[in-house]
């Protein structure tokens, strides 16, 4: 597969980088990435347009390891000065690893969402599920969908 161009999108004084090795999850709320490491590990996390909109994360409540998630259903909640929010897991799967650096220091979402500030590994039931419409893979089509879900998000900031 051939590497894909990070996204960025630009919108007055601000931009956001969102890697292309990586899916997004779309769904509602949507501002979950997570990235195939092996067929039966995925690091999950929060983008960083979901982190610079929840503003500095206060805490993380997260699902224990050994739960199993649905996919698009809750595997923890995310609570800033803004507001507390529903983190939503991208893939049906066994929760097999939590980052405990970000349970100490919430902040690292904010600071570093796509390196260290990864919030949960994910073993998952049925890779299948990548096929979902409300999945943005990591080729043109899929940046394609993800520019679309950011402009539109950013146009739902602007009438709040």
């Amino acid at each position: 597969m051939p590497k894909i161009e990070n996204l960025i999108i630009e919108e007055n004084d601000d931009n956001w980088i969102f890697p292309m090795d990586r899916y997004y999850w779309l769904g509602d709320p949507g501002h979950i990435w997570f990235l195939i490491e092996e067929k039966d590990r995925i690091k999950v996390g929060l983008d960083e347009f979901g982190s610079v909109q929840a503003g500095p994360i206060i805490s993380l409540r997260l699902f224990p390891v050994g739960r199993l998630v649905k996919q698009g259903k809750l595997f923890g909640t995310l609570e800033s000065g803004k507001w507390i929010g529903p983190l939503r897991v991208p893939l049906t799967g066994l929760v097999t690893e939590i980052n405990t650096k970000v349970i100490e220091e919430p902040t690292i979402v904010n600071d570093d969402c796509y390196n260290e500030g990864w919030i949960i590994i994910l073993k998952p039931a049925n890779l299948k599920e990548l096929d979902n419409p409300l999945i943005a893979k990591p080729d043109e089509e899929g940046k394609e969908k993800l520019t679309k879900f950011i402009k539109n998000e950013i146009e739902k900031l602007k009438v709040m």
